[in-house]
């Protein structure tokens, strides 16, 4: 009896033992996964303050207006390819507002745009606008101010682009979303259907440092069944020229922005 009592508990010890092996194991790869992902995003952040978001990448659509002038420039986002396929884009601001219009700063091959939709409380797309993009394709550049009246709050919005209609990339510097007060907020978070600079994966928001990081998967793109798309508004092509508002959410580059055209572009 006590052989077989001493044989129990040297098993209970063994099991002990390989239970407590186990957990260090479990603790040890929990350690070096929170560690990689920490270490993936302080790399990430190091190359962005050491040369700024990629060109003509989703990044460059974050934050206020920077681009100078009008012409295929860096500081812009750009589609994959000039005219391969529709593209579109995600938005998301940083407070949830009743919107009065989008405002869409366009600076080259402009006129592509020709569908706004945003998400209602449900989760569900919903198209608020369909048209002519209010500024012509004639013009170097030109900031679209496309009036909505979608009937509910929300802070994303996505925009349709006929890319293949009007040659040549359609680029566009940054996107406003004004509300009921007449207050314009800039994008803080962005994906895109194409990117012809640096990755294209998830949504890309400016993080506690201040710089672009990944930080969520694109939301769903598909619209609610047989959706009600609100009103249809006609808009009047015109530019205008946004105020400077209060200090939003920006991307500082370390370089001045180049601008290369045609074939001298690397594409």
């Amino acid at each position: 009896m006590n052989g077989g009592g001493s044989s129990r508990g040297k098993w209970y010890q063994f099991q002990l033992k390989d239970a407590g092996f186990v957990c260090l194991i479990v603790a040890l790869i929990a350690g070096w996964w929170t560690d990689r992902a920490r270490l993936r995003r302080e790399f990430d952040q190091t190359l962005a303050q050491i040369h700024g978001p990629a060109s003509w990448s989703i990044a460059q659509i974050l934050g206020e207006p920077d681009t100078p002038g009008s012409g295929d420039i860096q500081t812009a986002w750009a589609s994959a390819t000039p005219d391969g396929q529709r593209e579109w884009l995600i938005l998301e601001f940083a407070q949830v507002v009743t919107p009065t219009a989008v405002e869409i700063h366009e600076t080259y091959n402009p006129g592509a745009v020709d569908r706004v939709s945003m998400w209602n409380p449900q989760g569900q797309e919903v198209t608020v606008w369909t048209g002519v993009d209010p500024t012509p394709a004639t013009n170097p550049r030109g900031t679209s101010v496309i009036p909505v009246r979608p009937g509910f709050k929300t802070n994303r919005v996505k925009i349709y682009l006929d890319s293949p209609k009007f040659p040549g990339w359609n680029e566009i510097d940054a996107v406003g979303l004004r509300d009921t007060a007449g207050k314009v907020q800039w994008a803080a978070r962005a994906g895109a259907s194409s990117s012809f600079g640096g990755r294209n994966q998830g949504l890309i928001g400016i993080g506690g440092s201040g710089f672009p990081t990944r930080i969520a998967p694109l939301p769903s793109t598909s619209s609610a069944p047989n959706p009600a798309p609100g009103p249809i508004i006609t808009v009047t092509p015109r530019i205008v020229i946004q105020p400077e508002e209060e200090e939003p959410l920006r991307i500082e580059l370390q370089d001045e922005p180049e601008s290369t055209t045609g074939p001298a572009r690397a594409r």
